[in-house]
């Protein structure tokens, strides 16, 4: 196993010179007698062991070398580090373990221990996680525990319920969600579909004040304090955020919001999926003789509301 894993033929000991009756130069077979490297050919490498027992039991296996691993595909900047265990000690073990090894081993890409911890064990009742951005982080966090990036408990017997809450105007900046933008495909296409919907409408395509080019920041971020784009500025990073928290899994039952932002969209949910749509208020906007400078008037002043899990009906 030795000899596959490090593509080296070890020599036979003790070896000096071959039997003159075993004719060598016409077999295809040779005497190692020194260590060297064993050259890949059209097949993978293999081994055959055996071994010869006393009461005449005798046994050989053949073993072939693992199929070469494909490098890793670019990955996410930010990776969550899962650990789970049977018991506290054994979760701290288990820290102290991934600290020394990632220690000793400085160049792993960190995507890859994120996905063998997720998906090489099963999860146990006494988990810990973080999040980092690089192997160096990971040391650095798991070995100080800081309790703010370091995340230790026990799951609840039955899922939590999930609420988005978002916010409503004033929270608006240049920039917000340009890495996502940036990184995410998921948020990156809804961003689109939205921006590319509501140009018509606003005259303008809000992805050049979202995420303005150097010289344009200022002149961006005058625009983006006027009404009639801080407004649909926002629900659509609201919506685009929210359609990729439920790319992945993360499905709410209810939504809270600020303001009149999402007016504009509804939830449609089952056991198995959850999707946001353009409500009929939407459409009713979109239709109004002066879209780009005004918002339905029924409702203005409604500063919080709450979405139904069963479709677009507010409540207060």
């Amino acid at each position: 196993m030795l000899a596959l894993q490090h593509k080296q033929l070890p020599p036979s000991l003790h070896f000096q010179r071959p039997n003159p009756k075993i004719d060598f130069a016409d077999s295809p077979f040779r005497v190692n007698d020194k260590l060297c490297e064993w050259k890949a050919g059209r097949t993978p490498r293999r081994a055959g062991v055996s071994s010869f027992g006393i009461g005449g039991t005798n046994a050989h296996i053949v073993l072939e070398e693992a199929p070469t691993i494909e490098p890793s595909s670019p990955s996410r900047g930010w990776q969550p580090l899962l650990l789970s265990a049977r018991s506290d000690s054994a979760l701290e073990t288990m820290s102290a373990d991934l600290v020394e090894h990632l220690k000793k081993n400085s160049d792993l890409n960190l995507a890859d221990v994120a996905f063998t911890l997720q998906v090489g064990r099963k999860p146990f009742g006494h988990r810990r996680m973080v999040v980092c951005d690089s192997v160096q982080d990971a040391v650095d966090a798991l070995a100080a525990r800081d309790p703010k990036r370091v995340v230790t408990g026990q799951p609840n017997e039955t899922e939590p319920p999930v609420i988005f809450m978002f916010p409503g105007q004033g929270a608006q900046q240049t920039d917000m969600g340009r890495e996502l933008y940036q990184t995410e495909p998921v948020f990156r296409e809804h961003v689109n579909q939205c921006c590319e919907l509501l140009t018509p409408h606003l005259e303008l395509d809000l992805r050049s004040i979202l995420y303005p080019a150097g010289d344009n920041v200022e002149e961006a971020g005058r625009q983006l304090t006027q009404t009639f784009v801080t407004q649909p500025a926002l629900f659509v990073v609201e919506y685009a955020l929210a359609q990729l928290w439920t790319s992945w899994g993360i499905r709410p039952q209810a939504m809270t919001v600020s303001g009149n932002t999402w007016p504009l969209v509804w939830r449609e949910s089952s056991r198995s999926k959850t999707r946001w749509r353009w409500s009929p208020l939407a459409d009713d906007w979109c239709k109004s003789s002066r879209p780009a400078r005004c918002w339905p008037s029924a409702f203005r002043n409604r500063k919080s509301r709450r979405c139904s899990a069963e479709g677009y009906r507010w409540r207060r």
